[in-house]
């Protein structure tokens, strides 16, 4: 029996939810962070500071001046000093991938998330450790990570005593994707150790790209057995962790808390695509994914679903391929899964269907995709049916240089 939990929802091998978490509440009013107010960044489009909280003090242990650097993108460095300021999920990537370009560290983000705390995670954080266990704690963090994090997938794995908490980018090939997935679980690990106490420690980490030389940094990080090129980037840890309590929560604050990270949740989206496209990343790993049953998962009749997903823009449909074709690109950035267990994992009986769908949705087929892809001929996210590119260019610092910053928007397909 295996289980898995990602949106805040358990799945179990048996085809069963096994619940969507506890109750979350409203409150009038959500505190400010280090006394500021919630500040937007230009062309902001979901996701807060969070983690890049950490960024400035990684360039300076790297002897780079950060307000150089972070101006590049056309960001003031006082923006990441407060974990829930606003910054768009697009220039998170450009900003990280441009520390890499300008420093030559190939591993930025997994320095910025070996840093991390649990406040960069703002009131989820501290949720976090209120919650009576660290099972409790990490599907908190599964649900609500995403208000920090929305570029970040994050699920838990229970298997034969073995519990692997995993993260990806979401495009898969999003700019600074590499980045984001180092950092998203560098920091998780850093989570981990605050829960469980210095007694806790991976049996081993996976890595999902290859190492590019740079294993002894990773090792430097995690300090335990790390494997790269893998199907997925984990933790891997014994499951008996989950069961442990957290040290110090305070069920009086708890509630308090949750009240504030349900008010946290209605003001960030309302959008029903939006959760519903977070949770169809579950429910397509299990057989048997419909309408009928994602509708469940909401407590709505299917009419009423559909009725408010086309208001939306959206169908069922349009989604189910969206996510399909996110979770495709990173099952075939990995080299070494074949095509036919990559069909597989997205529920296609035969590998020539997934061959067509993911044409219809990319314009190439899975082995073209994957060889421009190796041949880097493939640009940081491909277009496709469901993106459109819109180019914004900010000169900085009257230095002449035009670094790009890149707005994806989806189209409303019909």
């Amino acid at each position: 029996m295996a289980e898995r939990i990602d949106c805040g929802v358990m799945i179990s091998t048996s085809g069963e939810a096994s619940g969507n978490g506890f109750a979350i509440g409203r409150s009038d009013a959500i505190p400010s962070v280090a006394g500021r107010g919630l500040v937007k960044a230009n062309g902001h489009r979901g996701g807060r500071v969070g983690t890049c909280k950490e960024l400035s003090a990684v360039l300076r242990t790297l002897r780079f001046e950060p307000e150089v650097i972070i101006a590049q993108v056309g960001l003031d460095s006082r923006l990441l000093e407060a974990a829930d300021n606003a910054l768009s999920t697009e220039t998170v990537g450009w900003l990280l991938d441009t520390c890499v370009e300008q420093t030559g560290c190939r591993h930025v983000g997994l320095l910025m998330g070996a840093r991390a705390k649990s406040s960069c995670f703002g009131v989820v954080g501290l949720l976090m450790h209120h919650l009576p266990t660290v099972s409790d704690s990490l599907r908190c963090l599964i649900e609500h990570a995403h208000l920090y994090q929305p570029d970040v997938i994050s699920t838990l794995e229970v298997r034969e005593g073995i519990a692997m908490l995993c993260v990806r980018a979401s495009p898969a090939d999003a700019k600074g994707g590499i980045q984001i997935a180092d950092g998203a679980l560098a920091s998780r690990y850093r989570i981990m150790q605050s829960l469980c106490g210095t007694g806790w420690a991976p049996s081993e980490v996976l890595i999902s790209h290859p190492s590019g030389n740079d294993e002894a940094a990773y090792h430097r990080v995690f300090q335990v057995p790390v494997r790269f090129d893998q199907e997925e980037s984990a933790l891997v840890f014994e499951a008996r962790w989950l069961a442990q309590p957290v040290a110090g929560a305070d069920p009086g604050f708890r509630n308090i808390l949750e009240l504030q990270v349900g008010e946290l949740e209605q003001r960030d989206d309302d959008a029903l695509s939006s959760r519903l496209r977070r949770s169809l990343r579950t429910l397509l790993l299990r057989e048997g994914c419909s309408a009928q049953l994602a509708a469940n998962l909401f407590a709505m009749h299917q009419r009423t679903m559909s009725r408010r997903l086309r208001a939306e823009g959206h169908s069922f449909q349009h989604l189910v391929d969206e996510v399909r074709y996110d979770i495709a690109r990173h099952h075939l950035a990995n080299a070494n899964m074949p095509l036919g267990e990559v069909a597989v994992a997205l529920g296609y009986s035969e590998a020539s269907a997934f061959t067509r769908a993911f044409k219809r949705w990319s314009g190439l087929n899975p082995k073209a995709w994957r060889d421009a892809r190796r041949a880097d001929l493939m640009p940081a996210r491909a277009a496709s049916r469901f993106t459109d590119i819109a180019q914004h260019q900010v000169t900085v610092g009257g230095t002449g240089r035009i670094p790009p910053q890149v707005d994806w928007a989806h189209q409303n397909l019909r």
